[in-house]
Order: C-alpha cells, then sequence, then structure tokens
C-alpha cells in the first residue's frame, strides 16, 4: 500500500486498504467506488499507511476508560469481520454507559451502503440519551 501511495496510485491503495485489510466484499466496494464520498477517500489514501502503523501500535487499555460515563453509541456491522466485532465489544466492555446498535446485513460501512439506517440509529439515540 505504501508504495501504491509513494508512486500516486492513491485509488489502487484504497482499493487494497477496503478489499484486503478492512474485508469489504466486492459488491460492498462497488457501493463505496459508487457514492460521493469516493474520491474524497481516494484523496485522504495517503493516510493510510500512517493509520495503519498508529492502530499496530496503540495498545488498548480498558481501564483508562472507567470514568467516561457519557453516553456511548458503538456501530457494528452484523456482516462485519470479527477482529471489528470483537474490537467493539471491547470497547463496549470498557465504556460503563454504552451500548452496540449492530447493522445487520452491513459491514463496517454502513454509513455509506446503508446511510438513512445509520442516521436513524444515530439520530434515535440522540433523542434517547437527551
Amino acid at each position: 500500500m505504501k508504495t501504491l501511495v509513494e508512486s500516486g496510485e492513491n485509488e489502487q491503495a484504497l482499493v487494497l486498504f477496503e478489499r484486503d485489510i478492512a474485508g469489504l466484499p466486492p459488491d460492498e466496494l462497488d457501493e463505496l467506488r459508487a457514492t460521493p464520498m469516493w474520491q474524497k477517500m481516494v484523496d485522504a489514501a495517503h493516510t493510510l499507511p500512517r493509520e495503519l502503523q498508529a492502530i499496530s501500535e496503540y495498545e488498548f487499555e480498558p481501564a483508562r476508560f472507567a470514568d467516561m460515563t457519557p453516553p456511548t453509541l458503538l456501530l457494528s456491522g452484523g456482516e462485519s469481520p470479527s477482529f471489528y466485532k470483537d474490537a467493539t465489544e471491547a470497547v463496549h466492555e470498557a465504556l460503563p454507559n454504552s451500548r452496540i446498535a449492530t447493522f445487520e446485513g452491513e459491514q463496517h460501512m454502513a454509513m455509506h451502503t446503508a446511510p438513512d439506517r445509520f442516521i436513524d440509529e444515530v439520530v434515535t439515540f440522540i433523542q434517547e440519551t437527551n
């Protein structure tokens, strides 16, 4: 990916990321490519190597979050790879006032592939917690 970004092949780097790292299946990748957001993601693809490095170096310490009490909505795709689901569950367990909303039939990019469902879930959460 870094080589693709360094050679200006941002779109190919993004496709590689979404397909091989994020685990997006071909149909969802095609849906994502058809959204207005795609070009912005391509333009930002140069940040992917740095972001992946930061993720690989981060050590999650649940105790650091024990005092975070604001209501927190965690979103998960029902069809997301298990590492995303496991991470969401770990954050949920660490945050004392959180809940998980699962988008059945969706993966990690539901905000793009199911925007109406995404918005409804977020607005409902805001209304319930205010």
